[in-house]
């Protein structure tokens, strides 16, 4: 019956004979009704293209739509622009999830500028539907984030970043083509270099490095209380689209030095390594970021000043190695640093010899394990 409603229905059957001796029987039936719901869903939200003035040559670029539901999904794609006239172009204009649409800037005829539009992509049959945002640069360089394209700046895997955390932004035409560090002046780091600025939700990002490609940076203390916000990378006066980055209190992910061990330092400053393995019963200090806010709290970019005031981390942080737990004597940023914890243990006893896994965790997330030498 197509008027029944998503749901569960039970009913039965009676079969009775006056001459059987195991009338009547009774048989139970079960109905599922699932209704199809189908969910549009696309695999970007915004599109970056760069052309020469007075170039005729065409660009594309593509996305996929996918049905995340249940049912057919039918759709529609229509391009938008805000001035230029019919410079962008979709193909599919119509179609079937799932489906794969190329989307087609022209400039020709366009003068020297940033061009803006769209791509409506709409469910047919229903009131939804999204857009992919299009900028155009004509005679000038918009920068661009990659998709998923900022990253925790320890462990480069997660994408769901906190507040204070250093990370990393991928993309094209970010800064300048020889990277540049970035430089601290009273007491903060600086959140312009080389004509480069990040914002997030709409506080200037403090700027470890800066290039053409990669970005690296602290996330600002002041998106504690949101769950999602919005990146834009300026390179010259030149606006990227907007980014929309996830957050979450704790990341907490640990370096990794050049040669590839972790960021683990023995009291006398060296790395261990499995030429300098660690030894039971000695304290290491391991640097990690993504830990979360500190008590006494401290500002965006400042450098955390060295004295006799800790900046103690506010979630309680753990140290596990191999099976074992470690004590752990200090958890909080390091001084002299942006973004960066330091957490003080001791290595356990009864570890076997050779690499042992250490996680760092904190809250209740833990970090991607790593190996440590003992001996």
């Amino acid at each position: 019956d197509a008027s029944l409603a998503n749901g569960s229905y039970t009913g039965s059957i009676t079969i009775s004979d006056g001459s059987a001796m195991n009338a009547p029987m009774v048989i139970n039936v079960a109905l599922v009704v699932q209704v199809p719901n189908p969910v549009l869903a696309l695999s970007l939200t915004g599109l970056t293209f760069n052309s020469t003035a007075g170039s005729t040559t065409k660009s594309s670029s593509t996305f996929a739509l996918t049905n995340s539901g249940t049912g057919a999904l039918n759709f529609n794609a229509v391009p938008t622009t805000t001035s230029g006239g019919n410079w962008l172009s979709v193909s599919p204009a119509t179609g079937a999830a799932n489906a794969t649409l190329t989307v087609t800037v022209d400039p020709t005829g366009l003068a020297a500028g940033v061009y803006s539009g769209g791509i409506v992509v709409s469910q047919i049959g229903s009131q939804t539907s999204q857009t992919i945002q299009v900028l155009f640069g004509v005679g000038v360089t918009l920068p661009a984030v990659n998709l998923n394209g900022i990253s925790n700046g320890a462990s480069f895997a997660s994408t769901i970043l906190a507040p204070g955390e250093i990370v990393s932004v991928f993309g094209l035409n970010l800064g300048p083509a020889s990277g540049q560090l970035g430089l601290a002046s009273g007491g903060f780091l600086g959140t312009s270099q080389a004509g480069v600025s990040v914002t997030i939700g709409g506080t200037p990002a403090p700027l470890f490095f800066v290039s053409s490609t990669q970005i690296n940076m602290q996330v600002p203390w002041e998106v504690s209380s949101k769950t999602s916000t919005t990146v834009l990378v300026t390179n010259n006066g030149q606006i990227s689209l907007g980014y929309t980055q996830l957050l979450r209190p704790l990341d907490p992910a640990i370096f990794v030095a050049s040669n590839g061990r972790m960021a683990v330092l023995t009291q006398a400053g060296t790395q261990v390594t499995t030429s300098n393995p660690a030894s039971a019963g000695q304290v290491l200090s391991l640097y990690a970021t993504g830990l979360g806010p500190v008590s006494p709290a401290i500002l965006t970019g400042q450098l955390t000043p060295s004295g006799t005031t800790l900046y103690n981390t506010v979630s309680a942080a753990s140290i596990s190695v191999g099976s074992a737990n470690a004590s752990v004597g200090f958890a909080g940023l390091a001084p002299g640093f942006v973004g960066l914890y330091q957490i003080n243990f001791t290595v356990p006893t009864g570890l076997a010899a050779g690499d042992q896994p250490l996680v760092l965790g904190i809250g209740n997330i833990t970090s991607l394990p790593l190996p440590l030498a003992v001996h």
